[in-house]
């Protein structure tokens, strides 16, 4: 088996080469993706900040708050607590309360609706929301209806919400 080196090395063999020294590639190209990367971040943060009404009022315009996705925010988390239920309903009773400015009952319903004609798309499932705490706060019939209805109900009020 021969050797890698040659067992005698010549004078011009074993004297190093000089380095060559690099060529400097221009870093400008990377300067603008990565700021363009960062802007891109920025912007999804944003976004997402807003949809999930992270953002304080005086970022978005807003003078009030908004009691549906607060609502919706506590109900999911919420979750499948012991008394999640009750919890949830209460929590949503008073996100009608504060988006009416006045306590909202079962027979003030219609009046709601008229002040709030917005809402008209979901007037069943609002009054099927009332007749059901009337069932659960008063009557103890905790099968009126189901945590994830009351959860689905906040989610799309709190859509109506989003301009």
């Amino acid at each position: 088996m021969a050797p890698m080196l040659p067992t005698m090395l010549t004078k011009e063999q074993a004297t190093p080469r000089a380095a060559i020294a690099p060529q400097a590639e221009p870093l400008q190209p990377y300067w603008w993706r990565l700021s363009a990367s960062l802007l891109a971040l920025l912007l999804a943060g944003l976004y997402f900040a807003w949809r999930f009404d992270l953002l304080p009022a005086w970022m978005t315009g807003q003078q009030q708050a908004r009691p549906f996705r607060k609502a919706a925010r506590a109900i999911r988390q919420q979750g499948k607590q012991a008394h999640g239920l009750q919890e949830s309903m209460r929590i949503l009773s008073r996100a009608f309360n504060d988006y009416a400015g006045k306590a909202v009952t079962p027979e003030g319903l219609q009046a709601f609706f008229q002040r709030h004609p917005e809402l008209q798309s979901l007037q069943s499932d609002i009054s099927q929301f009332y007749a059901a705490t009337q069932q659960v706060f008063f009557a103890g019939n905790s099968n009126a209806m189901q945590q994830p209805e009351v959860a689905r109900l906040a989610r799309q009020l709190s859509l109506l919400e989003t301009p």
